[in-house]
């Protein structure tokens, strides 16, 4: 139940509206009240360790986000999230710093995790005018077959208006695959049975690494329900970024309704939509009509 309230209460913290929070004080009660909390918890785990470092960051207690930080590290194995909130931090204006920011890229590297969206537009963001720019923009090309989050295109656009020595233009991809700024054409390359197979496997290694044996039949539970079906869902809803979606207020809340709302546009559609929902935010008691 403890570890429960942490991970609901860090859902709440939106560090993009502001790092650290508009509303400081607020931030530090709601860290002190976590603080408590945490107290309380027989086990510490990689996630509450991680809604604590973005609760700190929230309050503008940096050194105790870094020191819930190396706690998170030292003691267990982890992810890419748990990078988030300090990468977020050294991208705001008031704690700009890109040396921070790359020692941490450095680390979650040398681990074996591979930048995505978010953390490339946090590292564009506090890059100064005139360094690392193609560092980064390598990165960007190698890593990201298409660009789907805004903060990066942003974060493009933005360095483009900073640094006269970088060229930021729209383009568009043809239906041929030909680039209209640069002139670059893509060609498709065809994957064999086999190739398909091991990327398949290698998938299914990679999701249940370092998985607990509970974790891994759940993971082996939904493949095998998916293996059951005649036809692949052609929809997979997320549930929980959506159950949330807009409740970052005093009185926002879960919001089971929105997950039907968005099932149901896609049924509408003639589509079928696999609903994917941690099962605690389905628990005997919960009202699942809000």
């Amino acid at each position: 139940m403890h570890a429960r309230i942490l991970t609901v209460a860090a859902s709440d913290v939106n560090l993009e509206a502001g790092c650290p929070a508009k509303d400081i004080e607020t931030a530090r009660k709601i860290l002190k009240l976590a603080q408590q909390v945490l107290d309380k918890c027989s086990q510490r785990q990689e996630n509450i360790l991680t809604g604590m470092v973005k609760l700190a960051v929230a309050a503008g207690e940096i050194d105790l986000a870094l020191q819930y930080h190396k706690e998170c590290l030292s003691n267990f194995q982890p992810r890419l999230r748990s990078y988030a909130p300090l990468m977020q931090l050294y991208s705001s204006p008031q704690y700009q710093d890109f040396d921070a920011a790359m020692k941490l890229v450095a680390d979650l590297e040398s681990r074996g995790f591979t930048l995505g969206e978010a953390e490339l537009s946090y590292l564009l963001r506090c890059c100064p005018a005139g360094k690392s720019f193609d560092f980064l923009a390598d990165k960007v090309a190698n890593t990201i077959d298409a660009v789907t989050d805004s903060r990066l295109t942003d974060a493009i656009k933005t360095m483009g208006q900073r640094d006269s020595s970088v060229e930021v233009l729209p383009t568009e991809v043809s239906a041929e695959g030909a680039c209209s700024a640069t002139g670059i054409k893509l060609r498709s390359i065809d994957i064999t049975d086999e190739e398909l197979h091991e990327l398949s496997d290698l998938t299914e290694r990679l999701a249940t690494q370092d998985l607990s044996e509970e974790q891994k039949q759940k993971f082996l539970d939904l493949k095998n329900y998916l293996d059951s079906q005649s036809t692949p869902a052609t929809i997979i809803v997320d549930a929980a970024n959506i159950g949330h979606m807009n409740q970052n207020y005093t009185d926002g809340f879960f919001q089971h309704s929105q997950i039907d709302d968005v099932a149901e546009h896609f049924t509408k559609e003639g589509k079928k939509v696999l609903v994917i929902l941690h099962s605690k935010w389905l628990e005997q008691g919960l009202d699942l009509t809000v």
